[in-house]
């Protein structure tokens, strides 16, 4: 009875070690693969306000006017209409 307990509990921690070796390994290997642009943390872009109903919206969804050399950019084009 004490061997099998023995050798059951060897069994689970050589399986858990196996598997801490093995997913730092793969995260080793699938880093060393992907280029440096892909490793870097994308940064969030800045937020505007649209003037009309105030709410913050990312440029790159943005609804955008140009008017007087300055642009503008909102959430709709409801808003946009509004302006």
């Amino acid at each position: 009875m004490f061997r099998i307990l023995f050798y059951l509990i060897f069994g689970i921690l050589l399986i858990s070690v196996l598997r801490g070796v093995l997913g730092f390994v793969a995260r080793l290997f699938s880093n060393a693969t992907v280029g440096p642009e892909r490793r870097a943390t994308p940064q969030p872009e800045a937020l505007k306000k649209d003037p009309v109903c105030g709410t913050f919206v990312a440029p790159s969804t943005a609804v955008r006017v140009e008017k007087g050399g300055q642009t503008y950019f909102f959430c709709s084009t409801a808003c946009r209409d509004k302006f």
